[in-house]
């Protein structure tokens, strides 16, 4: 990719601080490789998703935008550079990393792949409606504790399986009305999430689908089993657990929802969730990451 300028969107909380840390290795491979960049930070007033439109009005030039940070700051690059001709690159500091585990699982290379919209909002890994979302959701409340971040997602299970109560689900897709309760409800275009968690294995970046898991409403003890074959990469082995390939789905309820998206916490009544095929220009260079990794 000859003269493309290269925009650093480096979260600087990310990893405990990583994010300052890495800045000077990102300009020693860039200086080494001759690559024209730029570095940027994220900030309260200036979210990563507003960054790639400052330079749309500049010198025409191929641009990649990398998320340096975790799964949040790549969901807000993600917003800021889809179904445009600028591309996306990743730098994972973050704790969870999910996206960038798909990437490594599915070989990925320089290409176009899909992402998902929930309510007009792009995402790259999962949205989570079930109790999978809140326990999600509920990572934060284990922050600023005595737990440990390694354990925060399992204390965060054992905290959501006391308090979580199923709502009453309208899914309306494939020309089909369905009413349940249900468990465990995730749409998915990664196949990792909750920080390792292999929840959809056959998903694909390049179908221009989106992979749903499900249950129906599953009683509390008959949870734990499911969540240690989630843990071993081998959910679709259980009985209870649903999966179809899917273009859009509609999902509503009476009461308000908080679903999970990328990390992010969406608190609503009704989402619309749909394939976004194409999604992405995703820019990756074996030499710049080598260089990371020898420096990291």
């Amino acid at each position: 990719m000859n003269q493309t300028e290269h925009i650093f969107i480096i979260n600087p909380v990310s990893g405990k601080g990583r994010g300052n840390a890495i800045a000077d290795q990102i300009g020693q491979a860039c200086r080494k490789l001759g690559w024209e960049y730029e570095l940027r930070y994220t900030q309260p007033d200036l979210p990563a998703s507003g960054i790639p439109a400052e330079y749309r009005g500049r010198e025409k030039k191929k641009r990649v935008f990398w998320a340096v940070g975790g799964d949040g700051t790549l969901h807000e690059v993600l917003n800021g550079v889809a179904y445009t001709e600028d591309a996306l690159g990743l730098i994972p500091i973050g704790s969870g990393n999910d996206f960038s585990r798909t990437v490594k699982d599915a070989g990925l290379q320089t290409g176009k792949i899909d992402a998902g919209r929930v309510n007009g909002r792009y995402f790259l890994n999962t949205v989570c409606f079930g109790i999978d979302g809140q326990v999600a959701n509920n990572v934060d409340l284990m922050r600023g504790r005595w737990i440990p971040a390694s354990q925060r997602y399992t204390a965060s299970i054992v905290y959501t399986f006391v308090t979580y109560k199923e709502k009453p689900l309208e899914f309306l897709y494939g020309g089909q009305t369905r009413r349940m309760k249900s468990s465990v409800l995730t749409i998915c275009n990664g196949r990792f999430y909750g920080g390792g968690y292999k929840i959809a294995p056959d998903a694909r970046l390049d179908d221009g689908l989106l992979e749903m898991v499900y249950t129906d409403y599953i009683r509390r003890p008959l949870l734990v089993p499911l969540l240690l074959k989630l843990k071993r990469g081998r959910l679709y082995e259980a009985k209870e657990i649903h999966t179809d390939q899917i273009t859009d789905i509609r999902i509503r309820s009476e009461e308000t929802l908080s679903c999970n998206v990328d990390g992010e916490v969406v608190r609503g009544k009704e989402f619309l969730v749909e394939a976004a095929p194409g999604a992405v220009n995703f820019f990756y260079d074996p030499a710049f990451a080598d260089m990371l990794s020898a420096t990291s």
